[in-house]
This record gives structure tokens, sequence and C-alpha cells, in this order.
């Protein structure tokens, strides 16, 4: 049941749970997938489990960091290792595929990591030793050697992770764009991000938001999960119903949908048929355009008839490049307020209908072509960062991480049931 289940999974190349839980159950899989191989000479998974280093390497920053994705403990629990954090999976993968390219990038980190298993006593939250026993000189020994190496192609700066996740992604030695659609929610340590984009330059500018601080604390459970707490839509119903895919307990937003209660399917069949919540209806990719179009439908279906966003990076275009976000909503009410949130790292500055979020050598210029009449507003500082339905879900630990200043929220003056943004987010120097 394992291995078709592996395979239907990660047949986009990625791992639904995000670049820590994601590279941390890949190193598990590997392992029993080069024991199967040690004994039989046979690869039992699809050439799609080789595939999934490379979303590592592309969610890799050109600072050394990662893009924070789905639950992220690189950046709270382990300083030591978080400015390289795929050496081992990367050893695994090498051992695996014998590619070259994941070789090279395990030894460029190895400085950073330990050689020895987690019961001697280094604990991997502190001292930085691969948890679980999983990487020792013995297993450097047995698998080093398994598979011959062999010379890697150099990756192009753009990449398409297909179906059932549905991610574009783009970098270069100083830019970073991320575009995912998310079509099948991946439950656990995944969030309720369908539709979310991510800037980096130089810096993070347009980020994701909140904190990992443990897996069970309000501040995970009712903000970092939810949908506001991305750069996603919220389609909020002021009568805050309970609907079948929302907990009861669970602060309303406007999100998304939260299949069978956030609860995980135990068969294929039940991810497949009830976690659905978008579908890429057309994609493009090249040195100069890459453009992502999800129909978010289904994750919206208890606001909304419709929803659609097209997101389209021009790297060339403008100063350092320019994402521009389109989003058409069709809601059920005229009642109902449909959101744009734009989450960064520091105050940002509002003038007319342009939003703009520096670090310090970039800053993105943000342009509200759509809606007309809009109205934005800035939310966050002390206090105000993780704000959901009028509460802030503060948490004690945010030394090391990119937990946020708080939001952007963008609106439409008038309350129609149409609502259509148009966001233009041009990357410009800072110095």
């Amino acid at each position: 049941e394992y291995v078709p289940t592996c395979d239907y999974m990660f047949s986009s190349g990625y791992h639904h749970q995000g670049p820590a839980y994601g590279a941390y159950r890949y190193t598990c899989l590997l392992w029993g997938a080069l024991l199967l191989y040690s004994m039989s000479g046979e690869k039992v998974f699809s050439s799609h489990l080789e595939e999934v280093a490379d979303s590592f390497l592309y969610l890799t920053r050109p600072d050394g960091e990662t893009l924070r994705l789905g639950d992220e403990f690189y950046e709270t629990k382990a300083p030591y290792t978080r400015n390289a954090p795929f050496a081992i999976p990367m050893f695994f993968a090498a051992a695996y595929t014998g590619n070259s390219r994941y070789y090279k990038t395990f030894a460029e980190g190895l400085d950073r990591e330990y050689l020895v298993p987690s019961h001697c006593g280094l604990d991997y939250y502190i001292g930085g030793a691969y948890g679980e026993g999983l990487f020792s000189p013995t297993v450097h020994l047995i698998w080093n050697n398994l598979v011959p190496q062999v010379p890697s192609d150099s990756l192009p700066p753009y990449r398409y992770f297909g179906s059932p996740v549905g991610l574009t992604i783009w970098k270069d030695e100083s830019r970073l764009v991320l575009m995912k659609i998310g079509e099948l929610w991946g439950a656990n340590h995944d969030h309720f991000d369908t539709g979310c984009f991510q800037i980096y330059c130089d810096g993070i500018l347009a980020s994701d938001s909140g904190v990992y601080d443990g897996y069970g604390t309000d501040h995970r459970k009712f903000y970092t999960i939810s949908t506001g707490a991305h750069n996603c839509l919220t389609v909020f119903d002021p009568a805050k119903p309970n609907h079948d895919d929302i907990a009861p307990e669970t602060p309303y937003d406007g999100g998304v949908r939260r299949p069978c209660r956030g609860r995980e399917p135990i068969k294929l069949e039940q991810w497949v048929q009830n976690y659905r919540m978008a579908t890429v209806l057309s994609h493009k990719e090249s040195q100069t355009l890459c453009q992502i179009e999800g129909d978010l439908s289904e994750a919206y279906r208890h606001t909304c008839h419709k929803v659609i966003r097209n997101m389209c990076w021009e790297p060339q275009k403008g100063e350092k490049g320019m994402l521009t976000v389109h989003d058409l909503v069709d809601a059920k009410s005229d009642s109902f307020i449909a959101a744009f949130h734009l989450h960064c790292q520091s105050a940002p500055e509002v003038s007319g209908n342009v939003i703009t979020i520096s670090n310090e050598k970039a800053k993105l210029v943000c342009r509200v072509l759509q809606p007309e009449k809009s109205v934005i507003r800035a939310i966050g500082g002390e206090g105000q960062e993780f704000v959901v339905d009028g509460v802030n879900y503060d948490t004690l630990d945010k030394e090391n991480t990119e937990a946020g200043w708080g939001q952007v929220i963008i609106t439409s003056e008038s309350q129609t049931a149409h609502t259509e943004f148009l966001v233009e987010m041009e990357l410009q120097s800072n110095l």
C-alpha cells in the first residue's frame, strides 16, 4: 500500500509538508528505499522520488536559508544548521541517485552537521545533530559508494512542480519567487495556504508569517496555519457560521475550508477524494516569464461560487522584476467581504493605492489597480502581529525567526458579491 501512495504523493517532485518536515520525512523514505535497493538491486519507488531533492534546492533562498512553507522548524529549533538545512537529505538523495549535484550540496553543508547518532546524547534541537540516529559514520561508509556518481546539468532558474501540488518557483543569485496553487491539502504539517505567493530579493519581502512554536499551541493552531497568515485571499462571512469543514473551536477568518476538520486521511483514496482545494488551469515557465493560474473554488466553497487566481512573474520587467496577481472572486452573498492579504517583516508604507515594503537592500512597490476604489489597511506592530477575528494569538518564540510585523489587507470600498483584485508588485533597489 505504501509504495503506490508515495508514488502518487511525489509525482509532482515536491513534498506537501514543506522544506522542513518534507526534507526530514524524505530522508526517512530514502532510508527505506536504500535498504530495499541494497538488498534487491531494484528501486521500488518511481523516479519521481528522486526528483523531490531538486525541490529543496529550489526552496533554498540566496541567503542559504529556506523559504517558510508549512511548519518550519529550521528557523527556531536549530540555528546552527539553518544556513545548510538540506545537507543530510542531500546525502541520502546522492546515495540513492548518484547525482553529483546532491553530493556537492551535502559536502558544502557537512561542516554544519554532526556525523554522530542522536542517541549519543546530542539533541538535534540544541546541538545541530541530525535526529533519530539517521546519520553516522557507519551510514556514510555503507551508502557513500552504493551508486556511482554521475555528472549533473545545472538547474534552470525556473521549475514547475505539478499535480497533486501545483507550484512554480523562480530563483537566481539574489531573487526567489514562489507561486503556489496547492491542489491537494497535505494535512499534518501543511498549512491552509491555497493560492499563496512569496517574494525574496536580498531578504524576504512578501513573506509567510507566524512561527512553528509547537504543534499544539494556540499560535500555531489558530494563526500560523490559517489562510490569513499567508499571502492569500479570505472571504469573510459576517455570520461566522460553523461549517462542516471548519472545526467549532477554530477562529473564523474567512479562509479556505479545512478538509475533514483538519484530520489526516488514512487511505490514499480518502486523500484524493476529500482533500482537493484547487486545480491548476494553466502554467508557463521560461527565462522571462513564469505564470500559473488556478481555480481555487473548491477551497472557498463555503463562501464562493468561483475563485480564480492568476500569478505572473516577469524577472526582466520593471527595475528588478515584477509579480502581478490577478484574482476573480464570485461570492455567494453581497455581505461577504473578500480580502487580499500581503504579509511583511517590517512596517509598510501606504500612500494612496501604493504599498511599499522594504528590507536593507531592496523594496517591493505594490500598486493596487483593482478594485478601483480600494480600502488598504496595515495591521501590525507590537500586539497586532498575529490577529485573527480581533484576537492576537501571540508567541514567545520569535528569536531567529521571520514571525512578521503584520500584514496589509486590501478590500473593496463597495460591497458586492463580485470582487476583482489586480496588484502589481515591482522589485526595486533600496540603496
